[in-house]
């Protein structure tokens, strides 16, 4: 992609000992840049020996191969990348055998702004987005949730606001208490035990790691902690506060 210089000349008179001396400078001032693109990145979640291999096709070019082999593509799922829009990028198999039926998640193309306010997000995030697709597990989770050394992956990010869990609302000045009731009280209060809204307690985890990347909290414990394990099945809000170091 072209960048565009404004060039500018600047004009210094010097008066010096009855002298005028005139100094020429030039410099440029770019105008803002576009998101870096990420590389093309697919993930080979699922092989077989039978199977073609379908990373990194355009999803109509699989497809007609896939139906060549008398199997089937779907698209379960799309998500910003570095790839070009179509792209497969990675494969759940809904047979266990090919040729049979396959879940794929594709790319919608490289990501536009790196500091957009995501979906059921309050502000922008506290440190720049970034896209590298997602691969989706056996159990319906997406990763990877971050990238580029900690940064929230927007196709992640929006695979979890589907369910809309409320931490993931919070925004940049919640404090810790907001954040463990609000994540403590949906699953404390939810008849449905570990899945609530249609989002299990692993997709809440990451639903709240996510948040917690999004807006700098720093009070937050990891995704596969103890405490966030002892948290989901505490009998209580004040509980599940306890467990994740909540203030009481």
């Amino acid at each position: 992609m072209l960048r565009r210089f404004l060039t500018i000349v600047a004009i210094f008179v010097v008066v010096s000992a009855g002298v005028t001396i005139v100094l020429w400078a030039t410099g440029s001032i770019s105008s803002p840049q576009p998101v870096a693109i990420s590389k093309c990145v697919t993930y080979p979640t699922f092989t077989s020996t039978t199977m073609p291999d379908f990373l990194g096709m355009q999803l109509s070019h699989a497809r007609a191969i896939a139906q060549s082999d008398k199997g089937q593509l779907s698209v379960e799922y799309s998500a910003p990348s570095g790839c070009a829009a179509g792209t497969v990028l990675s494969i759940t198999p809904v047979d266990a055998f090919w040729p049979g039926d396959l879940s794929v998640v594709i790319s919608s193309g490289p990501l536009r702004h790196d500091f957009g306010v995501l979906k059921v997000a309050t502000g922008a995030p506290v440190h720049p987005e970034c896209a590298v697709g997602v691969w989706l597990s056996a159990n319906g989770n997406a990763y990877p949730l971050t990238c580029r050394g900690g940064e929230v992956n927007v196709g992640a990010w929006t695979f979890y606001a589907l369910t809309r869990p409320s931490v993931m609302t919070l925004g940049q000045n919640s404090t810790a208490q907001d954040v463990f009731e609000s994540f403590c009280g949906e699953h404390a209060n939810s008849s449905s035990g570990d899945n609530i809204g249609g989002a299990t307690g692993p997709e809440r985890r990451s639903a709240l790691s996510l948040a917690a990347t999004y807006y700098g909290w720093n009070f937050v414990p990891g995704t596969n902690s103890p405490a966030m394990f002892n948290a989901m099945n505490a009998g209580s809000v004040a509980g599940c506060v306890a467990d994740l170091g909540g203030p009481n």
